[in-house]
């Protein structure tokens, strides 16, 4: 991921909003900028607790569960 952008998923149970276009953060999350003022913002979310950070390994696990129920079915 580039420097000045992390990926980001709400904590279960909570509904957060994007702070420009007042638009849901997916369960799965996405990428979000951690500098300038939509950075200080989402910052400010990760501290409080209400974002989790998804580091890359976290996101391949994830991917890899995704698939084994996909070719499950």
């Amino acid at each position: 991921m580039d420097i000045g952008y992390m990926r980001v998923k709400p904590r279960e149970g909570l509904t957060v909003q994007f702070p420009r276009t007042y638009s849901v953060l997916p369960e799965e999350g996405a990428v979000v900028p951690c500098i300038g003022p939509d950075g200080r913002y989402w910052r400010r979310r990760v501290a409080t607790g209400d974002v989790l950070v998804v580091t890359d390994a976290e996101q391949k696990a994830e991917e890899k569960k995704i698939r084994k129920v996909e070719e499950a079915k």
